[in-house]
């Protein structure tokens, strides 16, 4: 076999290998500009998500810590009606405590209800048994009763107050990382 016939039969295969290495090549480098392309584009998207993420777990975070601060003033406040109770306060004084104190209970629990799409389900649940705690000793505060229930009344109160808080407390160090200490 000559070369001339050799080469008669490898040229058509030797073309046929150069037009399909050139063609994998654009399709290759034609390609990995679009991927590159949309690589780019999802990265834009995952930094966009992540930012909005970071700023609600932020405003998540800034408002359970209001939440407990506006608990923390309840508890303080409800204290204060113990001990109006237990000195025998003016009943006067006693009802502008009550009232005021109702006034707040109702402005946390609205807050609370502002809040709610940044908390979880179980975070406003706990909330919501603390601020049932505060409502329930509120109604048994003022249901007229002697000297002796008050301090036990007071005793249980603080004793459901701190185990409730402390749950609330735990269930969002577990779901945030962060604990909020209160105020």
């Amino acid at each position: 076999m000559s070369w001339c016939t050799f080469f008669r039969l490898v040229y058509p295969a030797i073309i046929s290998g150069v037009f399909i290495f050139a063609f994998q090549k654009w399709f290759s480098h034609k390609y990995d500009k679009k991927l590159k392309k949309y690589e780019a584009q999802l990265d834009l998207i995952k930094k966009t998500n992540e930012i909005k993420f970071d700023a609600l777990h932020h405003e998540m975070i800034d408002r359970i810590c209001e939440l407990f601060s506006l608990m923390s003033d309840e508890f303080k406040s409800m204290n204060n009606i113990f001990m109006a109770m237990m000195i025998q306060t003016p009943d006067e004084r006693k009802v502008e405590m009550i009232e005021s104190y109702y006034q707040k209970l109702l402005s946390l629990k609205s807050y609370l209800t502002e809040c709610s799409i940044f908390l979880t389900t179980k975070v406003e649940e706990r909330v919501n048994k603390i601020l049932s705690l505060f409502e329930e000793t509120l109604k048994e505060l003022t249901s007229g009763t002697s000297q002796k229930t008050f301090n036990k009344m007071k005793e249980s109160f603080e004793r459901k107050y701190f185990r409730q808080i402390h749950s609330l407390r735990d269930e969002v160090k577990d779901i945030l990382g962060v604990d909020i200490k209160e105020p």
